[in-house]
């Protein structure tokens, strides 16, 4: 379960990251303003469940969900932003 719920934290984090970069990019200012509120929650919260080093040293299934979340996390980013950018056109 821990591997699961490190998984879900880093991948959310990815794609806000992804987001917050797309949003500064296109000059969306207000979506990028909450979108950083966004990411400062999850800096306070998620951030140090994740940063946990003996969490990751001594599990290799949670080792491999945190890595394989980030690439996961910024293709759905890009495919989220690409989708709401044609649904608003």
């Amino acid at each position: 379960m821990e591997a699961f719920t490190v998984f879900i934290a880093q991948f959310c984090l990815i794609i806000m990251l992804g987001m917050q970069s797309r949003f500064v990019r296109d000059s969306q200012h207000v979506m990028a303003a909450v979108n950083s509120y966004m990411l400062g929650v999850c800096g306070l919260i998620i951030t140090p469940q994740i940063a946990n080093p003996e969490l990751l040293h001594n599990d290799i299934l949670t080792l491999a969900a945190y890595l394989n979340a980030g690439p996961l996390g910024i293709v759905a980013a890009i495919a989220i932003h690409d989708l709401t950018k044609k649904h608003s056109q």
